[in-house]
Parts: structure tokens; sequence; C-alpha cells
């Protein structure tokens, strides 16, 4: 299984910023130790994690299809443990992550203090909740923030989205 950029995206993965949200499937409900948050309890079923990339959009969301990767930010950690269903990427030159994330947040649960420790928000984690309706929310709170979101073309050449990762 190849974790490389697609040839395409490698010019300007360096260059392009913007925003994303991985939509995940944790299979079951877990407690997991999360880098400095701590211990959690997860149930299983469908989340959005939101994040930004304002130096190098393709290049961060790639990082999540690699298994060994540095373990940074808390989704690092989740990922370990979830299947990747999709990524939805928003090119913009201002981080719009916080704004993306209140937008979800009326729409579903928030995972508490998860991948929000550099900002106020309550977290940037979503779910559980139905897929469908998760992933048409993702494309309707970027839109709603006046940005174009659009399916991120390296996911479905990793084979995650097909659900080919071994989960532990």
């Amino acid at each position: 299984m190849s974790y490389f950029l697609p040839m395409r995206m490698r010019f300007s993965a360096a260059h392009r910023k913007g925003c994303y949200i991985l939509i995940l499937r944790v299979p079951r409900r877990r407690t997991l130790e999360i880098g400095a948050l701590g211990t959690i309890r997860i149930t299983g079923g469908s989340y959005a994690y939101v994040g930004s990339a304002m130096n190098g959009l393709d290049a961060r969301v790639a990082r999540y299809l690699r298994p060994e990767r540095a373990r940074r930010w808390h989704i690092d950690y989740l990922v370990d443990y979830a299947r990747l269903l999709d990524i939805v990427v928003a090119p913009c030159e201002n981080s719009v992550e916080c704004e993306v994330s209140r937008r979800l947040m009326l729409e579903w649960p928030v995972v508490p203090r998860f991948g929000s420790s550099d900002c106020r928000c309550p977290g940037h984690l979503f779910g559980p909740a139905p897929l469908k309706q998760l992933r048409a929310s993702a494309y309707r709170a970027f839109s709603q923030c006046g940005i174009k979101p659009q399916p991120w073309e390296g996911l479905h050449n990793s084979g995650h989205a097909k659900g080919q990762k071994e989960l532990p």
C-alpha cells in the first residue's frame, strides 16, 4: 500500500494552505490514552475531526495515512484505532478551523477538549453520528464559511477508504 502523494499533488503540497475534516469510523467503544489530553472513553461510530494546515494541506492529511508517524496531535492517537473513511479539504488562505468546529457543534456532540488545546473551542472532534449526515454536515460547514470543500483525492489511492487498513 502506497502512502505517497499522487504525482500532481506533490508539487503544490508545500504551498497549499487550508482546513480539513477527517471522517473516521471507530469500530467499538474504547478507552484510549491521547497524549497530553490523557485518558478518554470513546464510543464506536462515525466521527468528524476538524484541523488546519497552513503550511502544506496535502502533506498534513497524507501523514494520517502513514502507519509510522510521530504522535504530535490528539488525532494522531485516534487514527491508530479508527478507519479513515473520507477526507474533506477546503483550500483557504486563513484558517477557519474554529468557525467550522462551531458550526458542527450545533449539529453533533463534541468530544471535550479533543483537538482544541491551542484555541478556546470546546473541541474539534464530533460524534458519534450517522455517517451520511456527518459527511453532509462537513461539506455544509465549509460552505457556510464561504469556502468550497472537496474530497481529498489522495485517500482513495491509499486503500484506506476501501477498508483495507487493519485495525488493532
